[in-house]
C-alpha cells in the first residue's frame, strides 16, 4: 500500500519521505550511542531534536515537539502533543524509554519510535538469538519487580514482540 502512495508522488518528494525517515532513525541510532544512566528526559529530548535539526530536518510537525520522550511510570500513559510536557525523569541503571520522533522537511513528515533498555547502565544490543534469550530472560526478571508494575504494559508489548522471536 505505501509503495503505491509513493510512486505517485514525484522522485523529489520520493527523496524527502526517505531522507526524513532516515534522519529520524539515525537519530534513534545516536541514542544508542549516548543514552545513559543519570541523564534527564529534558536532556534526551533536546540532543534528539537537535540531532534532528543538524541532520536535516526543519520543523518538527507533531505540535512542534521533535521527541516525546517516556520512562518510569509514565511509559504507561498516553498523551496528546497539545498536552505533552517533557518530564524531568533521571535515566536508571535499569530502565525503559520510550522515544517517538516527529522529524518534517518542507511539509514531509517521518514517524519513528522506539523503546530502548537500558540494563546495567548499558543500551541493550537487541539484535541476534543471543540478545533474544538476553531481552526474554531480562523482561522475565523485571515482571517479578515491583517497578513492573509500573512499566507493565511496556512489558507486556515487548514480550508479544519477543514471542515473535523479532527485533525491537
Amino acid at each position: 500500500m505505501f509503495s503505491i502512495i509513493i510512486d505517485k508522488k514525484s522522485y523529489k518528494e520520493q527523496e524527502l519521505y526517505f531522507k526524513v525517515q532516515s534522519i529520524a532513525k539515525s537519530t534513534i541510532d545516536y541514542v544508542k550511542e549516548i543514552i545513559k544512566p543519570g541523564l534527564s528526559l529534558v536532556e534526551l529530548r533536546k540532543m534528539c531534536e537537535n540531532k534532528m535539526l543538524e541532520l536535516g530536518a526543519d520543523s518538527f510537525w507533531y505540535y512542534n515537539v521533535g521527541a516525546f520522550i517516556f520512562a518510569g511510570d509514565e511509559t504507561a500513559k498516553s498523551v496528546s502533543g497539545k498536552e505533552y510536557i517533557t518530564s524531568n525523569y533521571i535515566i536508571k541503571n535499569d530502565d525503559i524509554i520510550t522515544i517517538d520522533l516527529s522529524p518534517q522537511i518542507k511539509n514531509i513528515w517521518g514517524d519513528y519510535a522506539r523503546t530502548i533498555i537500558i540494563e546495567n547502565g548499558k543500551y541493550k544490543i537487541t539484535s541476534g538469538k543471543l540478545a533474544y534469550w538476553q531481552r526474554k530472560s531480562y523482561i522475565m526478571n523485571c515482571l517479578i519487580s515491583p517497578q513492573a508494575i509500573l512499566h507493565l504494559k511496556n512489558y507486556i508489548i515487548i514480550w508479544m514482540i519477543l514471542s515473535k522471536n523479532a527485533d525491537i
